[in-house]
Formats: C-alpha cells, sequence, structure tokens
C-alpha cells in the first residue's frame, strides 16, 4: 500500500468544493470588491454632476446622431455645438422617452463646464433627474454588495478556522444500471491503495451517496487495474471520480507514474454542460498530460475531445490538442 501522508495528495474541485468555507469567501471577497467599484463609480458620477450642479454655461446644439447601441439598456445622442467659434461633438446615452421624442437636426439644450468646453450634458430635467437617479442607485447597490459581502466574508473566515465544512445533501436521482458499462484503468495503485481511495471518495461525497461504492478490482500481470462497478456508480460523479483518483488526498504523491482512465457510454446525467449529440456514445476521461490545473477531466469521444472543467462554469469545451497521457494507448489495449 501506497504511504500516506497529510495532505500531501493534489486534489481537484469536487461537487462539495463548490459549498467550502473557502469557496464561500472567495465569493464574499468578490462582492465586496464588486461593491467598492460601484461605490468609487458612485462617487465619481456625484462629483461630475456637483460640477455640471455648479456655474456652467448654456449653448442650443442640435442632433446629429441616434444611435440604438446593441445590448444597452440606454440609446445614445450625437450632438453638436459651438464654444465661440469652434465646434464641439459629443456622444452620451439618454432616457428611451427622451430618444424616442428626438429628431436628426433638431434644436438641442446643452450646457458644458466653463473650465472644460469639451465636457458637456444635454440640459433637460429629467436627464438632470436621471443622472442623479444612477448616483443613489448605485451608491445602495455598493453598499447592499459591501455588506453582505462582509459578512460571507466574515461566516465563511469562522468556518474556515473551526474546521468546518457544509455539508449539504444533494439528491442525485441516482437509478443504479446493473447492465452499465463504467469502468476505470489505472496504473501505479495497488488494488488496496484503489480500494482506500474508492472509500475516500465515498465520505468527500457522502451528501450524494447513501451506500458504499461496490468496484471489482482486477489486477493484471502488468500491473494494470480494471475496476468495475457491478451496483453502477453516479455518472454525475464519474469525472470526479477520475480526477480523484488520479489526485487522491492523503496518498504519497507520484503523479509521474500514475495513470487514471475511465470508459462510459454518456447519458444526459452525466455532470456538466455538453452537446446533446454526445448522448449514447462511448467516452474515455482521463486527466489530460502536463496537467497544471487539476480541476479539469479531458473526454475522447470519437475523433473529438473536450475539456471539462470543474471551475470554468462546468463546460465541456472541444480542444484542439488531446494531450494525451504516457501509457494512455496501452492501458486501454
Amino acid at each position: 500500500m501506497a504511504k500516506k501522508k497529510g495532505n500531501t495528495g493534489r486534489r481537484g474541485l469536487s461537487l462539495n468544493d463548490r459549498y467550502s468555507p473557502r469557496n464561500r469567501r472567495a465569493i464574499g471577497i468578490g462582492m465586496v470588491a464588486l461593491g467598492i467599484f460601484s461605490f468609487v463609480l458612485a462617487a465619481n458620477l456625484f462629483y461630475l454632476n456637483r460640477q455640471f450642479d455648479g456655474p456652467t454655461f448654456k449653448v442650443i446644439g442640435s442632433v446629429e446622431g441616434l444611435y440604438h447601441a446593441g445590448n444597452r439598456s440606454n440609446p445614445r445622442v450625437a450632438y453638436r455645438y459651438l464654444v465661440g467659434t469652434t465646434e464641439v461633438h459629443d456622444v452620451t446615452p439618454v432616457d428611451g422617452e427622451i430618444f424616442s421624442g428626438l429628431q436628426l437636426g433638431e434644436p438641442l439644450p446643452i450646457k458644458y463646464l466653463p473650465n472644460n468646453p469639451v465636457k458637456s450634458r444635454i440640459d433637460l430635467p429629467a436627464e438632470n433627474a436621471e443622472r442623479h437617479n444612477t448616483v443613489y442607485g448605485l451608491t445602495a447597490m455598493s453598499i447592499i454588495f459591501m455588506c453582505i459581502g462582509a459578512l460571507v466574508v466574515r461566516f465563511a473566515q469562522r468556518d474556515i478556522k473551526s474546521g468546518k465544512t457544509i455539508k449539504k445533501r444533494h439528491d442525485l436521482n441516482f437509478v443504479p444500471d446493473p447492465n452499465n458499462r463504467k469502468e476505470v484503468r489505472a496504473r501505479g495503485w495497488s488494488s488496496e491503495d484503489f480500494a482506500e481511495i474508492l472509500i475516500d471518495f465515498r465520505k468527500i461525497y457522502d451528501v450524494c451517496l447513501a451506500n458504499d461504492i461496490a468496484a471489482k478490482i482486477h489486477s493484471s500481470e502488468n500491473g494494470t487495474l480494471l475496476v468495475t462497478f457491478p451496483q453502477d456508480v453516479p455518472a454525475q460523479l464519474f469525472s470526479f471520480l477520475i480526477n480523484y483518483a488520479q489526485y487522491p488526498k492523503d496518498f504519497e504523491s507520484r503523479a509521474d507514474s500514475t495513470l487514471v482512465v475511465g470508459k462510459a457510454i454518456i447519458s444526459e446525467s452525466f455532470e456538466g454542460k455538453f452537446d446533446p449529440k454526445l448522448i449514447g456514445r462511448e467516452a474515455v476521461f482521463y486527466i489530460p498530460s502536463d496537467d497544471k490545473d487539476y480541476d479539469v477531466v479531458y473526454v475522447q469521444v470519437g475523433e473529438e475531445t473536450f475539456a471539462h472543467s470543474f471551475a470554468f462554469l462546468n463546460r465541456w469545451k472541444k480542444v484542439a490538442e488531446p494531450r494525451l497521457p504516457a501509457g494512455f494507448a496501452d492501458i486501454l489495449a
């Protein structure tokens, strides 16, 4: 049996990791950062509003362009105005109701800053009120995000210090298929090692698995293990199983001599977002060569290969380079 060491195994993300205190802390920090960004933006808009609420020069300009700004919430108006004998052009987003009432060439009241004539605004009461409301909304949103984020970080940090983890029950709606064709092939682990890896995997996913994983482990003369599952294993966990068996927690790290490959028929129950056309086809699951992420499994289906990243949108992304690990063809032979 491989010697076990304290936390020396390199683990990728697991289904439970998404609810871990560290992930919640990261989310909280992100919310605080978003709140700070919104507050800075609101402060800048407030300062600009104060400038335009002070002394300004007012002129009559004209509309020279009306644009629908794609997916933006507000359309845009291009206008021009004179500062002395110099013609200045500007573009600004406006409220939809104001936009609908404008026409090309129509006179438009404009105000600009005396010390910076190229900074201007449409001088309409509704537009002025809208800008002030934007500041109020951004300020309120920033405070909400910072407060909620700070609370999330505080409670997550408390759980990290206490060693508490989230144990949230996941109903996988798992119906075992006794005729399943799932199998795992492994090199670098003994039968005893792999049996213990399955036990540890079951403990990690106790929120998903009601029973132990029943597995038959056959060892060949060349040291390859063939692992089958008479009582099946949830398809949602198959990618995680391959990843964990390659990088098991608390086992002596020896990634260079370890190879774990899985085979299965793809069903709609498999974890991740993938093309439904793949359903019913046989797939090979493996860890790509020169892996530096530890949270991705490659899935080879025929001539196509997909990267299933647990962290990045949980999507099967088609890749041009399959990055087959050493011994890949031999272990499947």
